[in-house]
C-alpha cells in the first residue's frame, strides 16, 4: 500500500490550527524517524534535495515513537497519516501538512521464500493485506 507523511505537533502548542510558514516549520525541534541501515528517509531525502535544514533533537528508529515525543512540547515530527490518524485518537495531536511537497512511503511485506507454505505466516500475511486494505479505503 502507499502512505504519505503528515506533520504531527501537540494539539495545545500556541503554533497549532494556524498555517505555518516553511521558516517557522524548520526553526522548530524535530524529532525524525532514522533508518537503521544508514540509507536517508523520504524526510532527509527531500530536505537535501531542498537544500533546507530542520532542528534535530531526537532521532528515532520507530515511527509509532514520534507522536509521543510532540506532546506536551514544542516538537515536529513526520509519521505515516495511516499511523497519525490511529494516533490523535489516543495523543492529543494534530495533523498537518508539512511546507514542503514529499513522496509517498509504499509498504511492502517481504518474507523469506522457504516460508511461503507456512500457516502461521499466511494468516499473518492476509491479516495485514486486510487491514492495508482497509486503511486504504478509510
Amino acid at each position: 500500500m502507499q502512505d504519505d507523511l503528515v506533520a504531527i505537533q501537540w494539539r495545545a502548542h500556541s503554533g497549532s490550527a494556524k498555517a505555518m510558514s516553511q521558516l517557522e516549520y524548520l526553526e522548530r525541534p524535530h524529532a525524525v524517524y532514522c533508518r537503521t541501515d544508514g540509507h536517508e528517509t523520504i524526510e532527509q531525502e527531500t530536505l537535501n534535495r531542498l537544500g533546507l535544514r530542520q532542528r534535530t533533537q531526537f532521532q528515532v528508529p520507530y515511527f509509532t515513537l514520534l507522536p509521543q515525543l510532540v506532546v506536551n512540547t514544542d516538537i515536529i515530527s513526520l509519521v505515516p497519516r495511516s499511523l497519525a490518524l490511529h494516533y490523535v485518537k489516543i495523543f492529543d495531536i494534530d495533523i498537518f501538512k508539512p511546507p514542503f511537497e514529499l513522496p509517498t512511503m509504499d509498504l511492502v511485506m517481504i518474507w523469506a521464500r522457504s516460508r511461503e507454505a507456512f500457516p502461521d505466516l499466511n494468516w499473518l500475511r492476509n491479516l495485514v493485506r486486510q487491514a492495508s486494505s482497509e486503511a486504504e479505503c478509510a
